[in-house]
């Protein structure tokens, strides 16, 4: 029995809406480090939720960063991994479905591709949330400076009993 052939899309056209959503909602990149072939992936909601104590003083050191450079460099990056290192190689074999044993012996050009894949997958939710905190603290110092509190709070209702006669009207 024949089979419909279907048309091509020519070179260079649009691909059709949601085309990728999967790899947006839940991106995964194969990288091959070490003789190994690896998938970088993101964490789930509840592995995230699970890292997040691994991950916070590194999340506490972008914010710091952020507040003191807003365009920090790519070795500003390296070093502040590097001032994480044991919760980075932890969150390194999370992602990659391996272990620390493994990350700690990859050579240079190894590691750093697996945390170039690491940062492309999961570094853009914890970029987010770095500069996020960063701002709230830049709008939080700026009202402090400018003197901005909250409005004062409006007199209270008068409980007293009345003094004067009667307004006309009342007997």
């Amino acid at each position: 029995m024949a089979k419909r052939a279907h048309k091509k899309p020519p070179k260079g056209a649009a691909k059709p809406a949601g085309h990728d959503d999967l790899t947006v909602m839940h991106p995964e990149l194969p990288v091959s480090v070490a003789g190994r072939d690896l998938v970088m992936r993101e964490y789930g909601f509840v592995e995230g939720l699970r890292l997040r104590p691994v991950i916070e003083p590194m999340l506490q050191d972008m914010e710091t960063l952020l507040l003191t450079t807003p365009n920090p460099t790519t070795d500003q990056m390296l070093d502040l991994m590097g001032n994480h290192i044991d919760s980075f190689q932890e969150l390194l074999a999370v992602a990659s479905d391996t272990d620390v044993t493994f990350i700690a012996g990859l050579s240079q050009a190894d590691g750093m591709k697996l945390a170039d894949a690491w940062w492309v997958v999961n570094g853009p939710f914890y970029w987010r949330t770095a500069v996020s905190r960063a701002a709230v603290q830049r709008v939080q110092k700026r009202m402090k400076a400018d003197g901005q509190t909250s409005t004062q709070p409006s007199s209270g209702t008068d409980t007293s009993a009345p003094t004067s006669a009667a307004t006309p009207g009342d007997s």
